[in-house]
């Protein structure tokens, strides 16, 4: 499409004419060369020879209009070639067979010969210019129709049916464009990742690109604005795209580039600011409908939690409850001081499970400001507020990080007391380094393989509340960084905290537990 005043986005090339006369204007051609990508032929024959992806429109004179079959002007291929007939007089006949045939126009010419030079006003060219870019402004029309089907369809679709609907919805587009492939990208921080793909032949090879090896990504995509590349040898051989333009659209979900839509093997005539407008439009319901299924996935999650987490807390208050109820009404008949103890520590029981559910649901995962914090400092403060009975505590001196100090260590005082709960009083605790990370390991029982994957969910443990492991897993996972258990060495169950950033590394030493 030509550069002009109208807004039109610097990266859509201009449109490339085929003008196909016996006696070719020299001065209609050099008027249109400063406007378009003119190609020229003298014969009917040329137009066939001529015509390729490399035409935007056609442009022919009455008598090769007259002399040529329709499939000869660009009607084989699916009747998306636009053809504007430049006519020197006014015939009814020539303007019926015209009308009859889709995606043909009919301009006249002026009575007076064009100025060759070109800098005096050319009625005869402007309307000639007005209707060859109105042609190729047109949008395919089952471009249009596919994409008020699909607004419907991926709106409405179920979690189970989100993929198969953008993959249809992805072939439905790409062939109403012409385009032999059609791939969505996910944005991440340096790379996108193929999520999505419909192809007219195999799939792509690779699974995701580098944002500053993906074409048109930093001068387009991350502006938020389309990217076209007309010429095929502008794509990296090693993205698999074929031959044709290759079109680019952003996906953006709230000022955020989410997604990347592309299109490979795209015919040139098929690329116009409109059609740009229709793929954004498109991409903008596939990025809205996997938000809502996002969300919708995210919120089912929240749902399985929260009632997992009702029956924990409901099965664990129901036990000191029972038993303040029982040893109340024994008070009562008996006024045994013992029975008054009993109720007290049923009811300190309870404080214990209130005072662990508030920091699982309103601090765990509130950080306050990160400081650099050395992990060993945190495992001695940890240790003195925990009863470890005589259990001995190794720490390497794993080294200094930036974290929240009061949730990182009440995170390891869960740890510390779900060791002593399952591997006894007189322990033996490690803090060692990891490459990334730290883990704290005990020479206890250890937990079952078939626990590994469970351990952190809420009532998951027999002794303590149930929601200690949780607490923990909430607090390293509002870091940022990942908890997992495995096995230890000597038997015992290792949590590793893992994709922790460190200031400085440190060395080692052992305490005992005072």
């Amino acid at each position: 499409m030509p550069p002009d005043d109208s807004g039109e986005r610097d990266n859509v090339p201009p449109s490339r004419i085929l003008y196909c006369s016996r006696d070719p204007d020299r001065g209609v051609v050099s008027a249109l060369e400063s406007r378009y990508t003119v190609r020229t032929a003298t014969a009917a024959e040329a137009v066939t020879e001529r015509l390729d992806d490399r035409t935007d429109c056609l442009v022919v004179d009455a008598e090769i209009f007259r002399g040529t079959q329709p499939r000869h002007l660009g009607l084989s291929r699916a009747e998306r070639m636009p053809v504007v007939v430049f006519a020197d007089t006014v015939d009814p006949a020539l303007m019926r067979s015209v009308a009859r045939r889709p995606a043909f126009d009919l301009v006249y010419r002026d009575s007076v010969e064009a100025d060759p030079t070109g800098s005096e006003p050319n009625s005869e060219v402007d309307r000639l210019s007005e209707r060859i870019d109105a042609a190729c402004r047109n949008t395919p029309a089952d471009l249009d129709s596919s994409i008020l089907e699909l607004a419907g369809l991926l709106m409405s679709a179920a979690p189970d049916e989100v993929d198969t609907r953008i993959e249809w919805g992805l072939r439905s587009v790409g062939e109403a464009l012409g385009a032999t492939r059609c791939v969505l990208y996910d944005c991440g921080e340096a790379s996108l990742g193929r999520t999505h793909e419909w192809a007219a032949s195999a799939p792509l090879s690779h699974e995701s690109v580098p944002t500053t090896a993906f074409p048109g990504f930093e001068p387009s995509l991350e502006r938020f604005d389309p990217f076209v590349a007309a010429d095929a040898e502008r794509i990296p051989e090693e993205l698999g795209y074929e031959d044709g333009s290759f079109v680019a659209i952003p996906v953006v979900i709230e000022w955020d580039l989410t997604w990347v839509l592309a299109f490979g093997g795209v015919p040139s005539h098929s690329i116009s600011e409109p059609t740009l407008t229709r793929l954004g439009t498109f991409g903008d319901l596939i990025g809205h409908t996997l938000r809502r299924d996002r969300r919708l996935r995210e919120i089912e999650r929240q749902n399985e939690r929260l009632e997992r987490f009702a029956s924990v807390i409901r099965h664990d208050l129901q036990t000191p409850l029972n038993v303040i109820s029982g040893f109340a009404n024994l008070a009562r008949e008996s006024g045994d001081v013992s029975d008054i103890e009993r109720i007290d520590a049923a009811a300190s029981r309870m404080e214990t499970i209130l005072e662990d559910l508030y920091a699982l649901v309103h601090e765990a995962n509130d950080l306050g400001d990160r400081e650099p914090t050395a992990v060993s400092e945190l495992v001695d403060r940890a240790r003195t507020t925990v009863d470890m009975g005589e259990t001995t505590v190794d720490v390497d001196s794993v080294g200094v990080i930036e974290a929240d100090p009061g949730r990182l260590q009440q995170a390891l005082e869960n740890i510390f007391q779900n060791a002593v709960e399952h591997a006894g009083p007189d322990a033996s605790l490690r803090v060692v380094a990891l490459r990334d990370g730290f883990a704290i390991e005990d020479d206890g029982p250890g937990i079952p393989e078939a626990d590994h994957g469970r351990v952190f969910d809420q009532g998951y443990t027999d002794g303590g509340t149930g929601l200690g492991l949780s607490i923990v897993r909430t607090v390293v996972e509002a870091h940022g960084w990942d908890v997992s258990v495995t096995d230890a060495p000597d038997g015992g169950a290792r949590f590793e905290i893992t994709g922790v950033q460190f200031v400085s590394r440190g060395g080692h030493r052992t305490d005992a537990t005072p």
